[in-house]
C-alpha cells in the first residue's frame, strides 16, 4: 500500500511506487525536455544515501519491489532535484519523510 500526503510517502516494503513529479514554471506546468534530469535521493540520515534514481526527459519515478527489498523498515528522508538542459537547478521536494512499513501492516 502507498500513502502520499503533503509529499510525505508511506510505502509497504515490496510494493511498487510510481511517483510523478509535477514541475511549475512561471505559473504553468513544465514539460520535461529530453535532456532535463530529475534525481530522487533517499537517505537514512542527511548523509547516508540508500537509494538514488536518475531520470532523463521524464518526470515519473518507478520504485520496484526489488528497490526497497534491502531497506530496513522505518523512517527515511527523500528529496527530488531537477537539473535542466541549461544547467539551472530546482529542488521541488526537499527532505520529506519516506517511511517503509512491513508487509501486512496497515499504513497509518
Amino acid at each position: 500500500m502507498v500513502k502520499i500526503e503533503n509529499n510525505n510517502i508511506c510505502l509497504t516494503r515490496g510494493d511498487t511506487l510510481n511517483l510523478e513529479i509535477s514541475l511549475i514554471a512561471d505559473g504553468t506546468p513544465y514539460t520535461m525536455s529530453q535532456n532535463d534530469k530529475l534525481y530522487l535521493t533517499i537517505r537514512k540520515s542527511d548523509k547516508n544515501v540508500v537509494f538514488e534514481q536518475v531520470l532523463t526527459g521524464s518526470n515519473i519515478f518507478e520504485i520496484d519491489t526489488e528497490d526497497t527489498a534491502t531497506f530496513d523498515l522505518g523512517n527515511y528522508i527523500y528529496s527530488v532535484t531537477a537539473i535542466f538542459e541549461d544547467n539551472s537547478r530546482a529542488t521541488p521536494i526537499v527532505n520529506r519523510n519516506f517511511t517503509l512499513y512491513e508487509e501486512g501492516r496497515e499504513i497509518e
